[in-house]
């Protein structure tokens, strides 16, 4: 529960979490309104006095023990301060060492939060091994980069909208003109002979919002007819998944679509709904690539099953104009 909610309630042990130095830490670093300072007063002998009486409402809502949990290189103030006064408190764990975290930390460029070096899984080229990706939450942001001289520019990777597989990259800019920190987003399925992928984006163009690079001259999703199908199949997927037991694996949904039948599909009398064979029109490339996209993107999940079989969940039963656009610029469009 909330350190608020916990107001006049005492538990034998009790765990505070989130006690880290961060804008949604504790204490919170969120500014107050300031028209809220023009008719309240505050205490300001201390800093963050409200955000320490709420912090000893936490610490006193304990019988025996209370533990704070904080990260070794961003620890809050509250718990550095009782730290070095309280001979009683014990540490487990490493030593919190913040200054050697300032000292060293890369920030996001789009929210601010540090960024971490990890390696990559994303099929780049062989020189990509490692990324800078922000330890916000993904949903949040999701920046990652493979380059810090584009932070200047905001550069983040992302698919590649031109093409169906490659992605976006910070390279440098290579012509006369440019200085050594120059970058531009090139996508790593690029060929010096010009049979490759040619798409870039440039500082002076550059835009992660994808309803703007993959929309027509009339602001509407380009290949409504993807649209068309990812509506329908999430809607049916959903229905069969409420009224029965049954989950598909990547192999049946394939069948499914095309309507082909078969002894699963057949047992489950699958072939009587309403969506059985409605991609058959399309073609076995667009099919694949379309299931394919729904689970990169995590829309259609795999999960295995007690007996270790491979089913696949549905995330989500509806999809918005953004996530079409990324799925359309995932996939390859079908000649």
């Amino acid at each position: 529960m909330t350190a608020h909610a916990s107001k006049g309630l005492g538990r034998d042990n009790v765990i505070i979490i989130n006690g880290k130095d961060d804008i949604l830490g504790f204490p919170s670093k969120i500014e107050d309104d300031p028209v809220m300072k023009l008719v309240v007063k505050d205490d300001e002998t201390l800093d963050f006095e409200e955000e320490r009486r709420l912090f000893y409402v936490a610490l006193t809502r304990t019988k025996n023990r209370v533990y704070i949990i904080t990260p070794q290189n961003r620890p809050s103030k509250f718990i550095t301060e009782i730290k070095d006064k309280f001979t009683t408190v014990t540490l487990r764990g490493v030593e919190l060492s913040p200054n050697e975290w300032n000292d060293r930390k890369h920030s996001c460029p789009i929210c601010g939060y540090p960024l971490q070096l990890r390696e990559t899984k994303l099929k780049l080229k062989s020189s990509v091994k490692r990324l800078w990706i922000c330890s916000n939450d993904p949903e949040v942001c999701g920046f990652l980069t493979n380059d810090l001289n584009g932070n200047i520019f905001g550069f983040s990777i992302s698919k590649c909208p031109d093409c169906h597989d490659g992605y976006l990259v910070v390279k440098p800019i290579k012509n006369r003109n440019a200085r050594r920190s120059d970058r531009m987003l090139g996508c790593t399925n690029y060929k010096p002979d010009g049979s490759g992928c040619n798409y870039a984006m440039f500082p002076e163009n550059y835009t992660q919002d994808k309803t703007r690079i993959l929309v027509d001259e009339n602001g509407r999703v380009r290949n409504s007819e993807v649209k068309h199908d990812v509506t329908l199949l999430l809607s049916v997927i959903a229905s069969i998944y409420k009224t029965s037991k049954y989950r598909f694996s990547y192999m049946a949904l394939s069948k499914f679509v095309k309507g082909e039948e078969s002894k699963v599909i057949l047992s489950f009398k699958l072939n009587e709904n309403d969506g059985f064979g409605m991609l058959k029109e399309k073609s076995n490339s667009y099919v694949y690539l379309l299931l394919k996209a729904l689970m990169d993107f995590e829309i259609l999940k795999k999960v295995k099953n007690e007996k270790g079989f491979e089913n696949l969940e549905l995330s989500q039963e509806t999809v918005d104009d953004v996530q079409i656009a990324v799925i359309e610029g995932y996939m390859k469009p079908e000649k």
